[in-house]
């Protein structure tokens, strides 16, 4: 997957009410010596006056694709007006529509007119809706991206709405604007939208949010400066830090299943800047996570440290991976062998050689790089001991920047066909050895027919024979005869009291069936 087919290839707004359907902003929009509303070649003749109807024409210069450097294009506001202005029964839910090689997502909102105190119309809008304009071919984890950031930002617009009329101000500025560039002569005259993002804060806003999207993936803004806006595209944030590999949700998601007390994280960022990029309102436990976390301390020695659970530590390690602020390893310690990562880029870029210089003064990350063309461990002999503090930050800074990777040593236990043989045996030889624990009844106590009793004159026939299958009997249903012993104890010694006169050898045994 391409990284260009991650960026989307406009942002429409479009609005419904009683004037009926009107785009009345989109971005990124063409300069009107290339405007794609001119889909056909420029007439010989500037005099010639072409003919809508005229298909015949027109469709011999029509392109395949509504895509233009990257951009979109062949489709006029007036019809990107009447795909997007839904009806009602349409708003609240997904909406989605593809065009050849383009792909539309949105969430269009519903809106209620609203009165002000004298009676007057306070807003007419009844619809609007943000449109995400993607090519076709990406992945549809990426739709589902979009159409959660639409749904978003419609909520964001639609509380200030509601709370301030902000969304009826800004179509008022908006349609100003566009009026005021229409109106210029014809040699002044710029894209109708081009006045529109100087003036309009949610033009800029929506500028804001292509150029985010198309750089970092990542979103931090303030709607009409009140509510904020966080979002995060995981497949281009991860991008940026694993350029040869395509990395999905669902893999993020398997990823946080695995995480194990003995694990750690290592963070891809600097820790102080993404406390200040946290909003005021964030969670005291994710601060406090963040400056106790260390790449030498496990999952089990946060938790401690920050006084919080260990769920409680993998569900905030969960939001910061998915952000792509961290990555779990295992905790840096003397016993790791580190080798060069094979996604190492040769050369290595000079900005990383002067970054690393800058971090470490007088070390050469060249040098420091071919130390590791072998697997070594980070354990420095003992006349050089003072330098392991600067040694561990030198393996921290080289795995932050994903220049060395930790080897792993496992162990595969492999069984002869003789030794799988003997193992089922055992197993089938255990669960028989259940199957008769379960099904022999307990000892119960009913008096002088017990089965306790039963056993003693078994044991009392006088042959070894009835002894010795009276112990098999008795240590065979160990398991019960141990729970109900402290109960049946006292019974038993008054029934040894009443034969002691009469049997003696009856007596001895019963003492032996105790004992045992």
């Amino acid at each position: 997957m391409g990284e260009d087919i991650l960026d989307p290839l406009c942002i429409i707004v479009v609005k419904s009410g009683a004037e009926g359907g009107k785009l009345i902003f989109k971005y990124p929009f063409f300069h009107p010596a290339n405007d794609p509303n001119e889909d056909d070649l420029p007439p010989p003749n500037p005099y010639t006056m072409r003919i809508s109807e005229d298909l015949l024409n027109v469709r011999v210069n029509v392109e395949p694709t509504n895509i233009r450097n990257n951009q979109l294009f062949g489709f006029t506001d007036e019809i990107l007006a009447n795909m997007f202005a839904v009806s009602k029964q349409l708003c609240g839910s997904k909406f989605e529509l593809k065009v050849n090689d383009v792909r539309f997502v949105g969430h269009p909102i519903s809106l209620e007119p609203s009165k002000d105190e004298d009676g007057q119309w306070k807003s007419t809008i009844t619809m609007f809706h943000i449109v995400f304009a993607l090519k076709a071919v990406v992945n549809y984890s990426v739709v589902q991206c979009y159409h959660e950031l639409s749904h978003r930002i419609g909520l964001a617009l639609k509380h200030e709405e509601m709370r301030v009329g902000y969304l009826s101000q800004q179509t008022k500025c908006l349609i100003a604007a566009v009026d005021e560039v229409s109106s210029l002569p014809e040699d002044q005259q710029e894209h109708l939208f081009s006045l529109a993002v100087e003036r309009s804060h949610l033009a800029k806003d929506v500028q804001t949010i292509y150029h985010s999207l198309c750089s970092s993936g990542e979103i931090r803004l303030y709607i009409n400066k009140w509510i904020e806006l966080s979002f995060c595209l995981p497949h281009k944030m991860h991008k940026l830090h694993f350029p040869n590999s395509s990395i999905e949700p669902e893999s993020i998601f398997e990823c946080l299943e695995a995480l194990r007390p003995y694990h750690t994280l290592l963070f891809l960022v600097d820790e102080n800047e993404l406390l200040d990029s946290l909003s005021t309102d964030a969670s005291p436990a994710l601060r406090r996570l963040i400056r106790q976390s260390s790449p030498l301390k496990s999952f089990r020695t946060l938790s401690i440290d920050t006084d919080l659970s260990l769920m409680q530590v993998f569900h905030l390690t969960g939001h910061l991976l998915y952000w792509n602020k961290v990555t779990v390893i295992y905790p840096i310690c003397e016993s790791n062998i580190y080798v060069l990562s094979p996604h190492l880029p040769t050369p290595v870029p000079k900005l990383l050689q002067d970054k690393f210089s800058e971090k470490f003064v007088g070390e050469n990350l060249l040098e420091r790089l071919s130390s590791f063309s072998l697997p070594c461990r980070m354990q420095v002999p003992p006349p050089l001991s003072l330098h392991q503090t600067k040694v561990t930050e030198t393996i921290i800074w080289l795995l932050k920047h994903c220049l060395i990777v930790q080897l792993h040593t496992y162990v595969t236990l492999g069984l002869t066909p003789d030794m799988d043989w003997n193992r089922r045996m055992e197993e089938e030889r255990e669960e028989m050895d259940n199957d008769i624990l379960i099904t022999f009844d307990p000892v119960r106590n009913t008096g002088a027919g017990s089965m306790a009793d039963s056993y003693m004159e078994q044991s009392v026939g006088g042959s070894d024979a009835g002894s010795y299958t009276s112990d098999r009997l008795i240590w065979s249903v160990g398991g019960e005869i141990r729970s109900n012993e402290v109960s049946n104890k006292g019974k038993l010694e008054d029934i040894v009291e009443q034969e002691k006169g009469s049997d003696e050898n009856k007596v001895c045994t019963s003492h032996q069936i105790l004992e045992r």
